[in-house]
């Protein structure tokens, strides 16, 4: 490693089929998206690993379980040759008879091949299936080998069920370069337990790594992984484990590649390990987590903290690894991702980009997020996916603009963290909102996105200089939300706005904003303000002979929306919509 660091690539890709499994099929789709990575092509003029990964540091890349089958070893095996930068690459494939990978393992050829298991003394049933990965070795000033190695635990809910006929390897590998202890694992060996006797893969590591060798040499653990319930409990056991317990006085990491498990979930404990595709660290060097960055969001329990992919789609990322220690002056990332890429059914997806941000991806992910009852209005579902393409768009309002005035209105310096928009009382506010503007989104005709740069309001009244703002403040009471309407009021010019607006306490006073004579009088005096003096000391930007703005508003209580798609009839829900449409139309011309 140059500087104690390598890059870890991880592919996330979609899961392959039961019936690509069950007979080990090719994965064109795959090779696909590794041959982009690698060397190119598809549209990509050089390999996508430069752009996620640039310069010629070695280069880990893990990728899930069974993402190949054993007919696409010689393809990925002309891919690695090919690299210029020292090269692990991990792959899982099968189902795959043991005939076939034990006769695979004698043929000769340019790359070295083995297996981590003695064919003699495993006494593998050749017909039966086998669940395995290839792990390439690349670059290293030794000639390229590949290693066979088989997973030892199967997944006993459903593996052991729609593959009742595979069998278990008996061995593991460890790879131990000269300052680094690789250890690849495939999904449910990394799961047992130490009390599940020494047969395990953890108490069998451990003993491994304790056995002589160098004690102060990191130790890095990948697992290629088919898991379709990522906040299973017993995978933060797990990380735990392999963390703390299998190599104790060494910096130990945990790099997962799941595959993509596209299945937002409302509550934040479980929805925050995403696909559990990631990087995770020790609690101790680094007790406040990695910064949250536009490719990865931290998760974190007592004893362990995480950075995992924010996206659940298929998915190509990588950067840096870095052991402790961490701090202020020196290491603050034990991996730091600053692209990716989404991936398709031909490869890898064009153009390669800066990531979109982060309040583009938590806010679309929040509309799939939020529940949506059985019995409420169409309009609902149908709008969400009206904002999700708005969002996609980046076009105005972008989803941070969405994001601050669904939660915070007028009061424009106010911030949501995108991080936390299920956390409450965010997390009820927001389903309010984002519900109620997916409702009006549907009428289309009537309304249509605002486009005006430093405007307040998601939407206008199409016809009309009007403003539609939707808020439903997750703090502020409904008489505090009138005050700041009525403050708003007095500024530089802006089309009429028409608030629809709920406050966590209270009922919101319907009618024209008018300011009142004690608003913001908790506020003190802006010591920066100018003194508005005569004369030579005059500030001609607040002269008081110049015009004042004034704006009109109108607040109107946002449950007469809000019962439009809770309480829903079809027979007249045209009605009740025209209803309020000729409300708010009304409000702007009495405004």
């Amino acid at each position: 490693m140059a500087g104690g660091r390598l890059n870890l690539c991880v592919v996330q890709l979609q899961q392959s089929s039961l019936e690509e499994v069950t007979h080990d099929r090719k994965r064109p789709s795959a090779c696909a998206v590794l041959s982009q990575i690698l060397i190119g092509g598809g549209g990509h003029a050089t390999p996508v690993l430069r752009e996620i990964a640039p310069g010629l540091l070695p280069t880990v890349l893990v990728m899930p379980e069974y993402a190949f089958g054993h007919g696409d070893w010689a393809e990925l095996d002309g891919l690695v040759r090919q690299q210029q930068r020292p090269t692990v690459l991990i792959a899982g494939f099968g189902a795959t008879p043991a005939a076939h990978v034990e006769a695979w393992a004698a043929e000769n050829g340019e790359t070295t091949r083995r297996l981590s298991w003695d064919p003699q003394s495993a006494q593998l049933a050749a017909a039966r299936p086998i669940n395995g990965a290839w792990c390439w070795i690349h670059g290293f000033g030794l000639e390229t080998i590949c290693v066979a190695f088989l997973k030892n635990h199967m997944e006993q809910t459903t593996e052991l069920v729609s593959l009742d006929w595979i069998q278990a390897g008996t061995h593991l590998l460890r790879l131990s370069f000269q300052d680094l202890e690789l250890i690849p694992l495939i999904c449910a060996d990394m799961v047992q337990t130490f009390a599940q006797g020494a047969g395990t893969a953890v108490n069998r590591v451990r003993a491994a790594l304790s056995d002589g060798g160098s004690p102060g040499k990191p130790v890095l653990v990948t697992g290629s992984l088919v898991q379709v319930e990522p906040s299973n409990p017993n995978w933060a056991i797990a990380i735990d484990n392999w963390l703390h317990h299998v190599a104790p006085g060494r910096h130990t990491l945990v790099a997962l590649a799941n595959v993509a498990i596209d299945k937002p979930l409302w509550p934040e404990a479980q929805d925050a390990w995403r696909s559990l595709t990631g990087v995770f660290s020790r609690m101790a060097p680094i007790p406040k987590n990695q910064a949250n960055l536009r490719i990865t969001r931290g998760v974190a329990t007592q004893s362990i903290r995480g950075a995992v992919l924010r996206v659940t789609t298929p998915y190509v990322t990588g950067g840096p690894l870095a052991w402790p220690d961490y701090g202020p002056t020196g290491e603050q990332f034990f991996w730091h991702v600053g692209m990716g890429a989404s991936l398709g059914t031909t490869g890898v997806c064009l153009p390669i980009k800066r990531p979109r941000d982060v309040e583009n991806i938590e806010l679309a992910r929040f509309t799939r997020r939020a529940p949506v009852e059985a019995t409420w209005c169409p309009r609902v579902a149908a709008g969400l996916g009206v904002i999700r393409t708005h969002i996609a768009t980046d076009a105005s309002p972008r989803a941070a603009e969405l994001l601050a005035g669904l939660l915070h209105g007028v009061c424009t310096s106010a911030h949501s963290s995108p991080e936390k928009v299920a956390e409450e009382p965010n997390g009820a506010a927001l389903t309010q909102a984002i519900h109620a503007l997916a409702t009006l989104v549907t009428e289309a005709d009537i309304f249509a996105w605002r486009t005006g740069d430093g405007h307040v309001g998601q939407l206008v009244l199409q016809g009309h200089n009007v403003n539609i703002l939707i808020w439903r403040d997750p703090t502020q009471s409904g008489r505090q939300i009138g005050h700041a309407v009525g403050e708003w009021t007095d500024g530089a010019e802006h089309p009429t706005l028409i608030v629809l607006a709920k406050g966590q306490y209270g009922l919101v006073e319907e009618g024209a904003a008018v300011r009142h004579p004690r608003d913001n009088i908790a506020s003190g005096p802006d010591t920066g303000a100018p003194l508005n003096l005569g004369g030579g000391l005059a500030d001609h930007a607040n002269d008081i002979t110049e015009r004042r703005g004034f704006r009109k508003a109108v607040v109107v209580r946002l449950d007469r929306l809000t019962e439009l798609y809770v309480d829903y009839e079809a027979n007249q829900d045209a009605q009740r919509m025209a209803q309020l449409i000729e409300v708010l139309t009304q409000a702007a011309q009495a405004a």
